[in-house]
Formats: C-alpha cells, sequence, structure tokens
C-alpha cells in the first residue's frame, strides 16, 4: 500500500477498505483492504472500475462498497459506482438525476440511504445536500428546513440514532468548527453550541 493522501476509507466489520488517492505525482484507483485481526493489506480486484482520483467518497452497506465523485487533477467528478466484496465487481450506477461533479463532498449511510453534502467543483465551494436511495438507486436533492450549513469542503460526517452530524471543514478562507444537525424525517438542519475548538478540515470522525 503506497503513502498518498485524499483516499477514501470506510470500515466494515473487522476490515477498512480504502480507495484511490494522490501521492504528489499519481493518482490512484486501486482498491485494498485492510483486516484488522490480521494486521494484513490485500489489494482487491479494481479492473474496469472507477477512473483514478483523488478526494473522492465512500459509503458501505450491505458488503456493497460505494464511491462517488472525486478529481481525478483535470476534472472533477459525480460518477457513482458500486463494488460488491462477495464478488469482486465493479458497476458504474447509470441515474438520470445526480449532484453536479465535486470533490472532497462529505457522504455517509444512514439507514439504506447515503447522504452527500458539500464539496468543491473546482470554482464553487457548496452546501446542498442530496440523497441516494439504495433500494430504488435514484438520487434526490433535498428541500432542507432551517439555515443550512455554510459551503464548505473537506467536512466530517457521522450518522448516529439521533440523525446526522456535521463539523467543521473549509470554505475557501476559512477553516471551520462549527457543528451541525440533520434530521432526516424532518429534511431540517439545526446548528448544535459546542465547546470552542480550532477550526479544521479534512479529520475524521466515526461514530
Amino acid at each position: 500500500f503506497q503513502s498518498r493522501y485524499g483516499v477514501a476509507s470506510v470500515s466494515y466489520g473487522s476490515a477498512m477498505y480504502m480507495f484511490g488517492g494522490y501521492d504528489g505525482t499519481d493518482m490512484f484507483s486501486d482498491l485494498w483492504s485492510y483486516d484488522t485481526s490480521t494486521d494484513t493489506w490485500t489489494l482487491l480486484n479494481w479492473s474496469s472500475g472507477p477512473t483514478a482520483r483523488m478526494g473522492s467518497s465512500i459509503g458501505i452497506s450491505n458488503n456493497i462498497i460505494y464511491v462517488f465523485g472525486g478529481y481525478n487533477g483535470s476534472t472533477y467528478l459525480n460518477d457513482l459506482w458500486s463494488y460488491d466484496i462477495a464478488s469482486s465487481a465493479w458497476t458504474k450506477l447509470n441515474t438520470t438525476t445526480e449532484p453536479t461533479t465535486r470533490t472532497d463532498q462529505s457522504m455517509v449511510l444512514f439507514g439504506t440511504v447515503l447522504y452527500v453534502f458539500g464539496g468543491y467543483n473546482g470554482s464553487t465551494y457548496l452546501n446542498d445536500l442530496w440523497s441516494y436511495d439504495i433500494a430504488s438507486s435514484a438520487w434526490t436533492e433535498i428541500t432542507v428546513s432551517g439555515t443550512a450549513p455554510a459551503v464548505r469542503e473537506s467536512a466530517s460526517i457521522v450518522s448516529t440514532s439521533n440523525g446526522i452530524y456535521l463539523f467543521g471543514g473549509y470554505n475557501g478562507t476559512d477553516y471551520l468548527a462549527d457543528m451541525w444537525n440533520f434530521n432526516v424525517t424532518t429534511s431540517t438542519w439545526t446548528q448544535v453550541t459546542i465547546d470552542s475548538v480550532t477550526g479544521r478540515s479534512g479529520f475524521i470522525v466515526t461514530g
């Protein structure tokens, strides 16, 4: 496993899966698993999968890995792929509607729905919120209630029994330190009052 940044990672059971990234010279399109019980890296089948990129987002549900968007060095992307762990097969998921191209967006699984927030498209920082329903294979742009978080990339996001929480990120000028809760039932954003912390982006939060 080569050193890199901008890699997408997700945990599932006793394993961690990592896709893509950039080492300062080359973009990657490889998919790796790391078995925490055996301390072993394994290169998985990554032929016929997503092109090399950094800044993509990743989620996993029922042994299926989902990879969305990113940046390949010249183009911002909005393609969605699934990887079946059991069959080691990639599938491009074609939809009639999808989020615009972007990188460094935040994505999290809540129930059987993937939520994607914000990101950067090469000229504009974003704060739109989309859902991808795995059962119906359909994207929906969510019309939210309340004041939404400001535009940003590289925010951390996590799902809990109390909804989705978003923290921090970068808006092109400032590193942010605000926290927000999204109620998936009412589609409402609410800012959460927290102790003062230093603004940051690109960090990891897990639930």
